[in-house]
């Protein structure tokens, strides 16, 4: 009986080795030819991702956007506005915390414009003297990057890893306690430690590869780290003075990074995180001034974040943020009152009146209320009284928190040569409603923050 049992065995042992499957192993050591071919990146992911390439050490990158170019004059000086609304209103100082280029970490590939890493870094340098010289406080966070255990970024995404997070943090720190700067903000004892659990990368250029070659690298993991006290507040409770306010993007805004307690640890201070995901440039501005009551404290100290691509003087967004510091036309003299409803492809005559003829475009903010939260962008022709006209587009900064009103300049001080305003008309309206006609209620004031 045994031995029939033994042979039982060992014949089920036979069959089930026989049956083994057997698979092939390629490791991946470069990106599929399809990647190397702008045609098959779509143009918004061309920008990000194109061309596609892989270092022997499974770092990725792409793209053409490492640093921000294309900086006017007038860029600057709509920056240098809005930092002198901002600090008009009682803050004091503000930080422009821009991440350094991802492939300035230890010799990687340069993409885009830049042909050696020399070159990419002194752009990087020169921008933030130009920042510095608009007014806000910098610093060179490029510094010590390289130092950055196993990597300052995660090797296959746009985003910094924890320990990069935590390099940066140290060094606006260092930066913020030069000059006795932090010296009238108490002090809150707060640490960081691992927790001993991984978080993943969100693992964009990884994606992109999967979508075009059909492949990919293994997800990217970094620890995971947690801070203590819990120092987290509500934002809008009434007792709130926020010393130190935190604006920025993903980078600030995902818990994954640590970034917004590896700067309360650094500085030994309080802060209010405002940053989004999503939001672009401004959409934490955005949702930080809509959402300051009128007897809240202003920040001492703003920290704003971004990544080196991002173009921080985008008119088309300044145009909207710098009337939102002063709330617009509702703590301001109404010049004309606006009620009117439109249709979505209604061009109408909006606004004519004796009372805007002795008015430059630059020096008048149109607050707009909609009965559509949904509401997404309205479209503008101003007519000046030389008989020139020029039509614009003001589009919601963040969707996702769109109420239905646009706060903005009709222009800059750029086009005062054109002449006074004549008129106003309303070409087109994006919104909700496939049938209902659109209304629109509000008033014209005065620019607080021309320049």
């Amino acid at each position: 009986m045994k031995s029939s049992i033994l042979l039982l065995v060992l014949a089920l042992m036979s069959i089930g080795a026989k049956a083994a499957p057997e698979y092939p192993i390629s490791i991946v050591t470069s990106v599929c030819s399809e990647a190397t071919i702008r045609a098959n990146f779509p143009e918004a992911m061309a920008t990000a991702a194109f061309p596609l390439t892989l270092d022997d050490d499974g770092w990725m990158s792409g793209g053409s956007r490492e640093l921000s170019r294309g900086f006017v004059e007038s860029d600057l000086k709509d920056l240098e506005r809005l930092l002198k609304a901002i600090k008009s209103q009682g803050t004091s100082y503000v930080y422009f915390a821009l991440a350094p280029p991802r492939t300035l970490e230890k010799g990687k590939v340069i993409h885009g414009e830049y042909t050696n890493h020399e070159t990419l870094r002194n752009a990087y340098l020169s921008l933030l003297s130009r920042l510095s010289d608009v007014g806000f406080l910098t610093s060179d966070l490029s510094k010590d990057m390289n130092t950055a255990s196993p990597a300052f970024y995660f090797k296959r995404d746009t985003h910094w890893r924890p320990e990069g997070a935590k390099i940066a943090a140290k060094n606006i720190s260092n930066a913020l306690s030069k000059n006795n700067i932090l010296n009238e903000i108490p002090l809150h004892s707060v640490e960081s430690y691992i927790n001993g659990h991984n978080i993943q990368s969100s693992d964009f250029f990884n994606q992109v590869m999967q979508d075009i070659c059909g492949y990919r690298l293994p997800t990217e993991y970094a620890p995971d780290f947690e801070s203590t006290p819990d120092i987290d507040v509500d934002i809008f409770g009434d007792s709130l003075t926020p010393d130190i306010v935190l604006i920025g993007t993903s980078y600030s805004e995902n818990e994954n990074y640590h970034f917004a307690d590896f700067l309360r640890n650094y500085l030994q201070r309080d802060m209010v995180n405002h940053s989004i995901s999503g939001g672009g440039e401004y959409g934490a501005w955005f949702n930080f001034f809509s959402s300051k009551s009128e007897d809240s404290t202003p920040p001492k100290i703003i920290i704003w974040e971004l990544p080196s691509y991002s173009h921080p003087a985008r008119y088309k967004y300044l145009r909207q943020v710098i009337p939102l510091v002063n709330e617009g036309c509702q703590v301001s003299e109404s010049i004309v009152a606006i009620s009117e409803t439109v249709s979505k492809n209604g061009k109408k005559e909006f606004i004519f009146d004796p009372a805007l003829f002795g008015f430059k475009a630059s020096e008048l903010v149109m607050d707009i209320q909609t009965d559509d939260p949904q509401a997404t962008s309205l479209s503008f022709r101003v007519w000046f009284d030389s008989g020139f006209y020029y039509d614009f587009t003001i589009d919601v900064i963040d969707p996702n928190v769109a109420d239905g009103r646009f706060v903005f300049e009709l222009a800059n001080k750029e086009w005062d040569y054109r002449g006074n305003v004549l008129a106003i008309d309303l070409l087109s309206a994006t919104y909700s409603s496939t049938s209902s006609p659109l209304s629109l209620n509000g008033n014209i004031c005065l620019n607080a923050f021309r320049g």
